[in-house]
C-alpha cells in the first residue's frame, strides 16, 4: 500500500520533561516532516 509511514519515540528526561521524536516518510517520495521537543508541566502561578 502507498500509505504514509509514521516513526515516533518518546521519552521522560532527567528534568521530567515528556520528549518525542516524530518523523513522517511517503513511499516514493521519501522524508515529509520531522520534527522532535518536549513539554514540560504547566508549573502553578
Amino acid at each position: 500500500m502507498l500509505l504514509p509511514r509514521s516513526e515516533a519515540r518518546e521519552h521522560t528526561d532527567d528534568q521530567d520533561r515528556f520528549r518525542f521524536d516524530i518523523r513522517l516518510t511517503l513511499p516514493f517520495v521519501g522524508l515529509l516532516t520531522h520534527y522532535r521537543g518536549w513539554l514540560a508541566p504547566e508549573t502553578p502561578s
